[in-house]
């Protein structure tokens, strides 16, 4: 870490989704802070969405261990370091022990259910000017998902997977849907279809295959890491 650097540990969640909404927080901590320094503690598939923060030091995978012995080993990664801030979203014990000049701890609110992303805004007090989600990519980056998505007419994006059964719709609803939009008479006539997902989802982009011709599928379940995947999925018409 340089000198005068004001380093900041941000552990934030496990799902991808909810890592998503909360991280306008470390956009708004980088343009207030200008030298600024992140450490960022995230679980195993959140992780690499905040590898390309311009003003990151270290992402720590937090994955879970018996008896919670995954605390106890951030603990003991963390412990060293006066930190600046310490902001956590998983109001965990051990954000109250660490050294710290400042802390901004999530705690369960006892009144109505609020929207994620004004759950998090809470933690720095700023729910008045909440930060929108933020996902930091390179140029590289942008230039792959550039190649990834090119050709001609709006792109409609599916990810027809869930993390539980309870979630899930099933494929020939989204293979109808992406039909009736992708129609040549539809809202999206001449479109492509593009699909994503992780590599156990490439049997339900298989399934949505045949909806459009070879060269309007765009198939992002087998080998698209997840950065990549954001950046297509900003070239999308409609998700």
């Amino acid at each position: 870490m340089s000198r005068g650097a004001f380093p900041i540990l941000f552990i934030t969640s496990n799902r991808i989704g909810d890592a998503v909404l909360s991280s306008g927080l470390i956009k708004r901590l980088s343009d207030e802070i200008p030298n600024a320094r992140f450490t960022i503690v995230a679980g195993p598939v959140a992780a690499p969405l905040f590898e390309e923060v311009p003003t990151l030091d270290r992402i720590i995978v937090l994955a879970k261990a018996k008896n919670r012995g995954h605390w106890i080993e951030l603990w003991q990664q963390v412990r060293s370091t006066r930190w600046g801030l310490v902001v956590d979203l998983r109001g965990s014990g051990l954000s109250r022990f660490v050294s710290t000049r400042r802390r901004a701890i999530w705690r369960k609110g006892s009144g109505p259910p609020v929207h994620k992303v004004i759950e998090a805004a809470r933690i720095l007090k700023i729910e008045d000017d909440p930060a929108p989600p933020f996902i930091f990519t390179t140029p590289e980056t942008e230039a792959r998902a550039d190649e990834l998505t090119a050709g001609f007419g709006p792109i409609l994006a599916l990810a027809p997977a869930a993390n539980w059964l309870g979630k899930t719709w099933p494929l020939e609803r989204f293979s109808r849907v992406a039909m009736r939009l992708l129609d040549p008479e539809g809202p999206m006539k001449g479109g492509r279809l593009m699909v994503l997902g992780g590599p156990e989802d490439a049997k339900l982009a298989k399934g949505l295959r045949d909806v459009v011709m070879r060269n309007q599928f765009i198939n992002l379940t087998e080998d698209t890491d997840l950065l990549t995947a954001y950046a297509c999925l900003k070239r999308a018409r409609l998700f």
